[in-house]
């Protein structure tokens, strides 16, 4: 599943410019989305056989962390709508003891979409929000076309 699931993707992710485009990048077990001129699409894929929650991470306001996590089921995929940096986001795993943090790098696939900043309907592109939740990796255009980005 693993390399059927980085195969698919390859061909949805492309080697953007950091000057134009959104930088996805993962340190420090954290995924960190700078750079951002303009709206831009970045797609998480687990590639574990568990849930793996995302938490955003707000350095200088804790509180505007709330309604920023996800829910990614085994071998499942996000997509994020970011249109300011930076965006940082940490992963958990649910344990026994609760929700213990886990190095994204390890268990997510992480990259931009491609995408021509243009709308096939009048879904907003302002602001940062999740564009699709929990979709198989085939699925991934499809559900984002749906929502009106013009891949």
């Amino acid at each position: 599943m693993k390399l059927r699931m980085k195969t698919i993707l390859f061909g949805f992710f492309v080697i953007l410019s950091a000057a134009a485009y959104a930088d996805v990048t993962q340190e420090s077990g954290q995924v960190l989305i700078q750079h951002v001129s303009a709206p831009e699409l970045s797609v998480f894929c687990n590639q574990t056989s568990a849930t793996v929650f995302m938490q955003r991470v707000a350095f200088d306001n804790p509180g505007v962390q709330a309604g920023w996590s996800s829910e990614l089921p085994a071998h499942c995929c996000s997509v994020f709508l970011a249109d300011k940096s930076p965006f940082v986001f940490s992963c958990s795993e649910q344990s026994s003891s609760g929700l213990s943090l886990i190095d994204c790098k390890k268990d997510l696939l992480v990259g931009p979409l491609t995408w021509n900043g243009k709308m096939l309907t009048q879904e907003p592109t302002s602001g940062s929000y999740w564009v699709a939740e929990a979709i198989s990796v085939d699925d991934v255009p499809l559900v984002v076309r749906h929502k009106g980005f013009d891949l």
